[in-house]
């Protein structure tokens, strides 16, 4: 009535439930792989299309000096094949003649006897009359009054806009 139950049937019921375990794990690492290689090709096909579109060829010739010396070997063989660049005078230059001398040798010029110089140049200050301060004229105040009060109503300079340079970028308004 009962089946009849071993060990040797309950190691191989656990193995087959193990092995489709370990079937799902290999076909969940085999669609990883396929989309991780898909996606490294996409990213190859647009490096690859970045690098013609940007000619990352010449950048990297430019930054290396290797398409300096190209174009300097391209007009030194130029020059070679037009035959020999000496300059000649024109006709109207050799009519005119020479418009420069040769310079002469100028003698150094030697400072003269320069007067002497006074060695009291600093020297304690005469107290006048008794050291007092002079008041001065009233005519002088009243005139000084009236040219600072001048100045202080009739400003010549007038603010349209204050700009402060400070070192950085950003802007307020």
């Amino acid at each position: 009535m009962f089946p009849e139950i071993s060990i040797t049937n309950v190691v191989l019921a656990a193995g087959n439930k193990a092995s489709e375990d370990a079937m799902t794990v290999a076909e969940v690492l085999n669609i990883i792989s396929i989309v991780a290689f898909s996606l490294s090709l996409i990213c190859l096909i647009v490096a690859v299309f970045f690098w013609f579109k940007y000619n990352i060829y010449k950048v990297i010739g430019d930054l290396s000096g290797r398409n300096a010396k190209k174009a300097v070997m391209k007009m030194r063989e130029a020059n070679e094949k037009s035959g020999k660049k000496i300059h000649r005078p024109t006709s109207a230059a050799k009519s005119r003649g020479t418009v420069t001398e040769k310079m002469k040798e100028v003698p150094s010029v030697k400072p003269q006897n320069e007067p002497e110089k006074d060695n009291n140049a600093t020297e304690i200050l005469s107290y006048s009359s008794g050291g007092d301060t002079m008041l001065l004229d009233e005519e002088e105040t009243a005139a000084n009054a009236k040219k600072q009060q001048a100045l202080k109503e009739n400003d010549a300079f007038e603010m349209i806009t204050n700009i402060v340079m400070i070192h950085t970028k950003e802007v307020i308004q």
